[in-house]
């Protein structure tokens, strides 16, 4: 956590560990009007089963909670890493959480099979130092 956050460059950047911590920091960043960034490719152990590659594997989605309930659109992020050293990021459109007969866990699971997507078409751009499968 400290070098995370010594690495921020503004005062309206921070980290924010797991748990309960957590929600109460981005609940208020949200309150705040501050932009959040989730990554959902990781592992979250205390998270809900998940397709991925059709493989039930725990992930967050406590963000989908807070995504349907102030509204607040989910915008998908690629990245890729550039010959150069450099990141290029590519903003998708938007994704609203709002329909009441979707579960979080379905949303998860089309917001997966997005990431299925990339990484099936670049795999060389994947990889997870932890195991994510199990």
């Amino acid at each position: 956590m400290k070098i995370r956050t010594n690495s921020l460059v503004s005062s309206k950047s921070f980290y924010t560990p797991k748990g309960k911590k957590s929600a109460k920091d981005i609940t208020e960043a949200i309150r705040s009007s501050l932009s959040i960034l989730v990554v959902i490719d990781q592992k979250d152990s205390s998270g809900e089963e998940v397709l991925f590659f059709n493989k039930k594997v725990k992930t967050q989605t406590g963000f989908l909670k807070l995504a349907r309930k102030y509204k607040l659109p989910i915008i998908p992020i690629k990245n890729k890493r550039l010959y150069n050293g450099n990141i290029e990021l590519t903003f998708l459109d938007p994704i609203y959480h709002n329909d009441l007969n979707i579960s979080d866990n379905q949303m998860m699971e089309n917001i997966h099979h997005k990431v299925e997507k990339w990484i099936k078409s670049d795999p060389s751009q994947w990889f997870w130092q932890h195991k994510r499968f199990n």
